[in-house]
């Protein structure tokens, strides 16, 4: 039979402050003390057959929720982190545009910069058909030019 265990759940301390609180809170909802209960017995180190036991859910309940309330990287947003140690050097050029010189020199009153970004699906196209007339009903409201 194989090992039920828990998935690895590390808490910083404010994390474990908030899970007690909801964990032992009075007012808290049911479900949501239940989920806290199991998150701070996995961080303990509790399997997941444990932490079944303990709460008196079935395994799959306990696994589910574990992995429901796991942390998913993709949804925060590490990117503002920049973990490269030469971003000011390969960003230079960008980061004194947007100070506004350029190789060291401030840019004229009749200088600009312009940043652009292309979106490929927003492009404009000719027309593959000709413009119909308009039925006497429907008359085509055009503007002059």
């Amino acid at each position: 039979m194989p090992v039920c265990s828990a998935v690895p759940v590390e808490l910083t301390a404010s994390e474990r402050h908030r899970l007690k609180k909801m964990a032992y809170g009075h007012k808290t909802p049911h479900q949501a003390r239940q989920r806290a209960t199991i998150v701070l017995l996995a961080a303990r180190g509790r399997g997941n057959a444990r932490i079944a036991a303990e709460t008196h859910l079935h395994v799959d309940t306990v696994r589910r929720w574990l992995k429901d309330d796991a942390p998913k990287p993709w949804q925060h947003r590490s990117w503002i982190f920049i973990r490269d140690p030469n971003f000011r050097a390969t960003a230079q050029r960008v980061l004194d545009l947007c100070a506004r010189t350029f190789d060291s020199v401030p840019l004229g009153e009749d200088e600009y910069v312009i940043s652009a970004d292309e979106k490929t699906s927003i492009q404009a196209r000719c027309r593959c058909h000709p413009t119909l007339a308009a039925y006497d009903i429907h008359r085509a409201r055009l503007r002059p030019l």
